[in-house]
C-alpha cells in the first residue's frame, strides 16, 4: 500500500510540472521582436522625414539668399547698408531651422538602427504560461510567469 501511494504522488507531481513539455505561441514569443522592430520603423520614418525637411529648408534658404537682389549691390552704398532685407532674414532662418532638423536625425536613424540589432538579437522574453493545477473541482489552468530564451547558433 505504500508502494502504491509513493507511486501515486509521484505521479501527480509529474502531471502538474510541465517543465519539458511547452507549446510556444509564436505570438507571445515574437513579441519582444515585434516591438523592437516597430520602435525601430517609427524611429527611422522620423529621422527619415526630420533629414529630408532639413535638406529642403537648408536648400530653400540658400536659395532665397542667393536669389535677392540686394545681395549682390555692387553700387558705393553697399558698406553703408548694414539691414537685412526681409528675404535674407527669411532665408537665414530657412537655412538655421533646416542645419537643426538635419542634425537632429541623425540621433533617430541611430537609435532606429540600435532598436533593429536588438530586435534581430532579442534572446531572452517574459510570457504567462499556464498550467494545471490539481484542485477539488478539477483541474484549472494557472497562470505564472517564465523565462524563455534562444540561442543564436
Amino acid at each position: 500500500m505504500k508502494n502504491f501511494l509513493a507511486f501515486l504522488f509521484t505521479m501527480l507531481m509529474f502531471i502538474t510540472s510541465f517543465a519539458q513539455h511547452r507549446n510556444y505561441d509564436q505570438a507571445q514569443r515574437s513579441r519582444v521582436y515585434d516591438d523592437y522592430m516597430a520602435k525601430s520603423h517609427r524611429l527611422k520614418t522620423a529621422g527619415w522625414i526630420l533629414l529630408g525637411s532639413g535638406v529642403g529648408m537648408l536648400t530653400a534658404g540658400v536659395i532665397l539668399i542667393a536669389s535677392d537682389p540686394n545681395t549682390y549691390n555692387n553700387n558705393n552704398n553697399y558698406y553703408n547698408n548694414n539691414s537685412l532685407t526681409t528675404q535674407q532674414t527669411v532665408g537665414a532662418i530657412f537655412v538655421y531651422v533646416g542645419t537643426l532638423c538635419s542634425l537632429g536625425s541623425i540621433p533617430l536613424l541611430v537609435v532606429g538602427g540600435v532598436m533593429h540589432k536588438k530586435a534581430m538579437a532579442a534572446s531572452a522574453f517574459l510570457e504567462m504560461e499556464k498550467v494545471p493545477g490539481a484542485k477539488l473541482t478539477g483541474i484549472p489552468l494557472q497562470p505564472f510567469p517564465a523565462l524563455g530564451f534562444r540561442i543564436n547558433l
